[in-house]
This record gives structure tokens, C-alpha cells and sequence, in this order.
């Protein structure tokens, strides 16, 4: 059986999205002038700051802000995805939700899904 999709709307954000890329561009900034590609964030608190998005997991999670993309990138467990999508000021795209697989193994988790996006944006090796 294949899975089926469902559209989730939006979710009421505290702030204009402008107000989110306001503070994305101050992390920009500092991180260009430290020549940083790219900062992995694992606080929700800092994440909540920067997406907008609330939900609390228990499994790994991290944003990744690149320099090179206007939005950073949200790495959740793929359960948690349609809700970090409703919750956030992201494009759905934008959004990753990495394969259950990942998830209570002793020699993997989403750390894996996270280190193979870095290798995929080019920033791994820097």
C-alpha cells in the first residue's frame, strides 16, 4: 500500500516572517565573520527562536543554517515532520524528516541524517 499525503496548513506564527529572517540575518552575519559555511543548532530554544516552530521531541533534531540559504534546514524524526512544518515559518521543503530506521539503534540515530545532510550541501569537509 502505498502511503498517502495530507496538506497540513499553517499554524498562526508569533511573528512576521520577516521578523524570522531578521534574526537568521544576524546569525548570518556573525557567522560569516567567523567564516563559518554552516552552524548546527540542537537547542530547542534557539530553534524556536530562529523557525518559530514549538514542538518538543525526545529523538534528535537539529537546524542547520546555511550562508548560501535564505531559510536553515529543520533534520526531525520523519514523524515529527508535518508538525514541524505546520509549526514553522519554513517552506515545507525545507523541512527533513529522517527515516524511523534511525531511530533506537545503538550504532545509529539522526545525528547520521544530519551528518549526511552537511555532506549533500558541500559544507562537511570545510
Amino acid at each position: 500500500m502505498e502511503p498517502t499525503t495530507m496538506a497540513i496548513a499553517k499554524a498562526p506564527q508569533a511573528f512576521p516572517r520577516t521578523e524570522y529572517l531578521r534574526r537568521l540575518a544576524a546569525v548570518k552575519s556573525e557567522m560569516a565573520r567567523r567564516e563559518i559555511d554552516a552552524l548546527v543548532i540542537t537547542s530547542w530554544g534557539n530553534i524556536t527562536y530562529l523557525t518559530g516552530n514549538v514542538t518538543r521531541m525526545l529523538a534528535v533534531h537539529a537546524l542547520v543554517v546555511s550562508i548560501q540559504d535564505e531559510e536553515p534546514t529543520l533534520i526531525v524524526r520523519r514523524m515529527c515532520a508535518p508538525g514541524a512544518a505546520h509549526q514553522s515559518f519554513m517552506a515545507r521543503e525545507k523541512i527533513i524528516g529522517y527515516s524511523e530506521n534511525l531511530v533506537g539503534k545503538a550504532n545509529t540515530d539522526g545525528y547520521d541524517a544530519v551528518i549526511d545532510f552537511l555532506n549533500d550541501i558541500g559544507v562537511a569537509q570545510r
